[in-house]
């Protein structure tokens, strides 16, 4: 590994480049820490520096995180954003807070990489993340909001149950709405049905209530190909009438009178 260190600080780019690609996914602890200095190094083009998290988001070496999670206090939104990519081999309890929190950064790519992070670590979400997750659930930005949701319905936790259902029925933004019915769908709750059909048939915006009918899909209750025939007849946005013909397939019932081609 000492010659791939000493590529790692080639004055070459292209060497680095190399050097880098094949330190993905490494076991050895100067190569990872030499690569976490690095996404963080604005002497260096943001290229490597991606490179560089990308290699690292390949990496299970606890010890690293010790290095990664200040980055995501950094004033560079940018750094920041890496360090919310590499993180994504890590497992750990602090590291499933700390992505947790980072969701609430102003910054967009901030926000998506720690979700895309922590979708890979699932099994870490639902030991650490659960309690913390619904506590977003009443952040003052939508955009923090949705992505707690749509996390907390791939934990299937039922503690997520009643917070969500609150969230589909009363947040007055509708991307949280659309997130919260999501989730429902996905936490597979039988007790979601209700609030999931009031959304299906009277929510104002219809990507809530597409994402309704895809959720109905998932819960499978008995009167389901019933509602979303239903929604086929009486829904007026061909977004929603697709997803419900979909969601019927799903189920295994035969559809031909829907517009495929959806919303733009």
């Amino acid at each position: 590994m000492s010659e791939l260190v000493d590529q790692l600080q080639s004055s070459s780019p292209e060497v680095r480049h190399a050097a880098i690609s094949a330190a993905a996914g490494t076991s050895d602890r100067a190569v990872a820490e030499i690569l976490a200095v690095r996404l963080a190094d604005e002497r260096f083009p943001e290229p490597e520096r991606q490179w560089a998290a990308e290699a690292l988001s390949k990496s299970g070496r606890s010890e690293i995180a010790t290095q990664l999670l200040p980055e995501l206090a950094s004033d560079s939104a940018f750094t920041r954003t890496m360090a919310a990519m590499a993180l994504g081999g890590q497992r750990s309890r602090e590291v499933v807070l700390i992505l947790v929190r980072s969701l609430t950064d102003p910054v967009n790519t901030v926000r998506n990489w720690s979700e895309r992070s922590l979708l890979g670590m699932m099994p870490s979400v639902q030991q650490y993340g659960v309690e913390a997750l619904i506590g977003l659930l009443t952040h003052t930005v939508a955009l923090s909001r949705s992505p707690a949701a749509r996390l907390l319905g791939l934990t299937h936790d039922d503690r997520a149950l009643g917070p969500l259902l609150q969230m589909a029925k009363d947040d007055p933004e509708w991307l949280s709405r659309m997130g919260a019915i999501k989730a429902l769908g996905d936490l597979g709750i039988s007790d979601a049905v209700g609030q999931v059909m009031q959304s299906l048939q009277t929510d104002p915006k219809n990507r809530v209530r597409a994402a309704a009918a895809e959720s109905l899909g998932k819960l499978r209750p008995n009167d389901a190909e019933a509602i979303l025939r239903s929604v086929l007849n009486t829904d007026e946005d061909e977004g929603v009438q697709k997803m419900a013909g979909e969601a019927l397939r799903s189920l295994g019932f035969d559809v031909t009178e829907i517009n495929d081609e959806g919303w733009e």
